[in-house]
């Protein structure tokens, strides 16, 4: 069988030998894949073709060709080129790019070829007579057209252009990897910009505790520079009292995981900063853990000085009250007491236990609007009398309602008198109809007023207090608030005796 070089015209021969001697893509293998294919076409025109392009295949209809690379003989810029899918005819040298499978084009006597007439001036101009056009794609779908010119008339046969084709498959493997290469490194250089401009401390940790890597946003929050935190323990940063909530967190099978955790650090100056983290596990690294942690010292400034503020308004309505209705005031802070009590032993977040505390410090505070003389009165009181008393919670609500608390008070307030059952008032409601603090708050309301004196009746007692929401648990009363409250008093030794009233 004839080789394919031995029968290849001698100008071909020595092109093709030329430019797979000058074109080595493993010497190059640093260059991005646009500047491999400039490589090689500028290897092609050192080999003696007069122009070489490389070009993508047009995205779509109508759309044009992306010129890659090409280069000229004497180094001269190219006319601008127009690779247009719907300019392009079949017979330009660039045809084959609106190809989508392998395919060529042979161009012999161009410039007599009335079919190159749209062209002959850019060829003349080229120095060109003869040019073959190859499409070619890998297997990773990089695809392209190879466009080379020559200044003889036909100047490409048959064993050259299949020497050619190998050549392109290379180059288009070669660039493909190049590509690849490009697309991790731009996109390893995206991750590190934006970890860089980050504001929050991006973090991996292995599960003894040393840190593998931090972003530097370390040092403008903690004032350590990235090199100093890297291999060092989070441990020795870190709050004493907080390194079980914080290595917990650094477990797979922590339930708070993903939720998040708060923790103090010490920064390099000593400062104390306060940071939320949360961290996941690094799979691609067993036992290691990335995440993110934020500066919250200056929000939680904030919160305190708001939850202060909220505090103190409470404090003044309560004062308010204990010079209107010592009892009723003494009755508001016990009823708080146990109903936070109960709200923590039930497992509510803090947010909503600290409402529950300052719903029941102003719960009675619609009792201001009832005549004293009734609030004191040594007897039961009269029908009349007792449809005035069960106003107080709306007017409670309606005076609550004008401060803007951060948690929902005046609902809370609004509802302590509703029973499970919907045989409460002011409205009636049952259960699905109010919030869960307003039923905690309901059963800390009855149990204080039961066991505590009445200006009509002596202390009833806390076990008749107990008796009374357990016998009524899920008829009158929320079961799950009941049963803490129960607890409270059984096993955790609660006593509303030992909580400090005002006078």
């Amino acid at each position: 069988m004839e080789s394919v070089t031995g029968s290849l015209n001698a100008p071909g021969l020595s092109r093709v030998l030329q430019l797979m001697q000058r074109f080595d893509p493993e010497g190059i293998s640093e260059a991005s894949h646009t500047e491999l294919l400039s490589r090689f076409c500028a290897a092609a025109i050192e080999s003696g073709y007069q122009l070489a392009i490389f070009a993508s295949p047009p995205p779509g209809e109508g759309q044009p060709c992306e010129l890659l690379a090409q280069a000229s003989c004497g180094g001269e810029p190219l006319p601008r080129i127009d690779l247009g899918w719907t300019a392009v005819a079949e017979t330009h040298p660039l045809a084959t790019a609106r190809s989508g499978a392998h395919a060529y084009q042979v161009a012999t006597h161009m410039r007599d070829d009335p079919r190159y007439a749209p062209w002959r001036d850019d060829i003349i101009r080229w120095g060109c007579e003869s040019a073959l056009s190859m499409w070619n794609y890998t297997d990773e779908g990089l695809g392209g057209t190879l466009a080379l010119f020559a200044e003889e008339p036909d100047a490409f046969g048959e064993k050259e252009r299949l020497a050619l084709e190998i050549v392109l498959t290379c180059v288009l493997g070669a660039a493909g990897m190049a590509r690849r290469k490009d697309e991790i490194e731009t996109q390893q250089a995206r991750t590190q910009a934006l970890l860089d401009s980050m504001n929050e401390i991006v973090f991996a940790v292995k599960g003894g505790g040393a840190i593998t890597y931090v972003n530097p946003a370390v040092k403008r929050i903690l004032g350590y520079p990235t090199e100093e935190v890297i291999s060092r323990n989070y441990r020795d940063i870190v709050n004493p009292e907080e390194l079980l909530l914080l290595a917990a967190h650094f477990q797979h099978e922590a339930p708070e995981l993903r939720t998040g955790v708060e923790c103090s650090v010490r920064g390099k100056d000593g400062e104390v900063r306060r940071l939320h983290l949360t961290a996941v596990p690094f799979h691609s690294q067993p036992g290691e853990y990335v995440g993110i942690a934020r500066d919250v010292t200056e929000q939680r400034h904030i919160e305190h000085e708001l939850l202060d503020a909220f505090e103190g308004t409470i404090k003044v309505l309560g004062n308010v009250m204990v010079a209107r209705d010592a009892y009723t005031a003494r009755h508001q802070v016990r009823v708080a007491h146990l109903a936070a009590a109960i709200a923590r032993e039930l497992g509510l977040e803090e947010v909503r236990v600290r409402a529950v505390r300052y719903a029941g410090l102003v719960h009675d505070i619609g009792k201001m609007s009832i005549p004293a003389q009734i609030l004191a009165k040594p007897t039961h009181l009269s029908p009349a009398e007792e449809s005035l008393s069960r106003e107080h919670p709306k007017i409670a609500c309606d005076a609550l309602s004008q401060i803007a608390f951060p948690w929902p008070i005046a609902r809370i307030v609004l509802e302590h008198h509703e029973r499970v059952d919907g045989s409460g008032y002011p409205n009636g409601s049952t259960a699905e109809e109010t919030l869960f603090e307003s039923r905690i708050l309901a059963v800390a309301d009855v149990v204080e007023a039961m066991s505590s004196h009445r200006p009509y009746r002596p202390a009833l007692g806390i076990a008749a207090a107990l008796q009374e929401i357990s016998e009524k648990s899920d008829k009158l009363y929320d079961a799950d608030a009941v049963e803490a409250c129960l607890r409270l008093f059984a096993r955790r030794g609660y006593h509303l005796s030992s909580v400090s009233v005002p006078s």
